[in-house]
């Protein structure tokens, strides 16, 4: 797992936009208007990237148990976070980073 860390409007979300056009990888979003709006940057950045998938959709659907995805990119965790726990605000979080590294 690669983690990204940099502040807001910096080319986080363009990043994972060409990562996902290149890969065919679906990036998960916290909700309906974020995941319209990146596809719609994709689309202005002239890449096609499959449909973003937001976290009620994730939920409704069952997770991704049976599917063909096996790979996720995750845009703006701190919100998809808290859209996932009903927009409680999260103070703090911990992260370990992968095997190996440190």
């Amino acid at each position: 797992m690669n983690i990204t860390f940099q502040p807001r409007r910096t080319g986080k979300t363009t990043s994972l936009i060409k990562k996902s056009a290149e890969t065919g990888t679906y990036i998960l979003v916290s909700d309906r208007n974020t995941a319209l709006n990146l596809a719609d940057q994709a689309r202005e950045m002239g890449l096609n990237i499959p449909f973003p998938i937001t976290v009620q959709e994730y939920f409704s659907s069952g997770g991704f148990r049976g599917s063909f995805i096996n790979h996720i990119f995750i845009d703006d965790a701190d919100r998809v976070l808290q859209s996932m726990l009903s927009n409680v605000i999260i103070d703090e979080i911990t992260l370990s980073p992968p095997e190996g590294v440190l």
